[in-house]
């Protein structure tokens, strides 16, 4: 309830800061298009620019030990999950998801790195179905991207998103992914798919099938890593010059808050 509120205040001061703004700035395509839906304004005044992703640094973290006995298991699948633990993660399909995995792969086990309000819902949750001895739940953890390096898919099951970087960290750590084909970015980072299985919101069933399927015939790494590096500086700065080139004079530059708008959903 608290991100619905959360929500609905964002689009109402979004709707009254439109007329002050020349210019919006989203950080994909489904965010603009929501930005064109929900505050009013012409397409032509949202600009997509991708949050720059640190992939050296996220890399590097990477290579660090994790302490949990399951990754260091060569004779275990792991299936890691990374975020809050609310609703607009969905965690439950998660869970439901990973339950039919594990009673066709007895080798399987989850991780659902992250903490939040939903944790005690979600290991109840997890007791029902008979999988709490092999679902973990570490909490908030300082370095995920060991966790990713480690695992052998990542799966997100969220309801809306605004650009999920944890599928591009994922990426720069060499870890297959699936995603429901939520609103919005997973379908622009796994290019509709090329890069990871994308599945309906709340298909267990489907995302049960994307896991399996990725396990059995995971893309190679460094094609992964490719991806990711998309997402990084370098890549991403031309973009922000062309950007204030295009949109803002010289004299706006010390009123660049003032003269657009930053925008995502998350």
């Amino acid at each position: 309830m608290q991100e619905e509120s959360k929500e609905k205040f964002v689009q109402w001061l979004q709707r009254h800061l439109a007329h002050q703004s020349d210019q919006f700035v989203a950080v994909s395509e489904g965010v603009a298009n929501s930005v064109v839906e929900h505050v009013g304004v012409d397409r032509e005044k949202v600009s997509v620019l991708y949050n720059p992703i640190p992939i050296p640094e996220v890399q590097e973290q990477a290579g660090e030990s994790v302490d949990h006995p399951w990754t260091d298991s060569a004779n275990l699948d792991v299936v890691l999950g990374v975020g809050r633990l609310e609703r607009a993660k969905n965690f439950e399909s998660f869970l439901r998801a990973f339950e039919r995995v594990h009673t066709a792969r007895p080798d399987t086990r989850a991780i659902v790195a992250g903490g939040g309000s939903k944790r005690t819902e979600l290991e109840r949750l997890a007791a029902e179905l008979g999988i709490d001895d092999v679902v973990s739940f570490p909490g908030f953890v300082d370095n995920p991207y060991g966790y990713m390096a480690n695992a052998d898919v990542l799966a997100m099951s969220s309801i809306h998103e605004g650009l999920p970087t944890v599928l591009i960290e994922a990426l720069a750590c060499g870890c297959p992914v699936v995603s429901t084909d939520c609103p919005s970015g997973p379908a622009e980072i796994l290019k509709d798919g090329e890069f990871g299985p994308l599945v309906d919101v709340d298909d267990d069933e489907g995302l049960a099938a994307a896991i399996q399927t990725t396990l059995d015939d995971p893309l190679p790494s460094d094609v992964l890593v490719e991806r990711a590096t998309d997402f990084a500086p370098a890549a991403v700065i031309d973009q922000y010059e062309a950007f204030i080139r295009n949109f803002v004079s010289v004299e706006d530059t010390n009123n660049l808050g003032s003269r657009s708008e930053p925008l995502s959903q998350s």
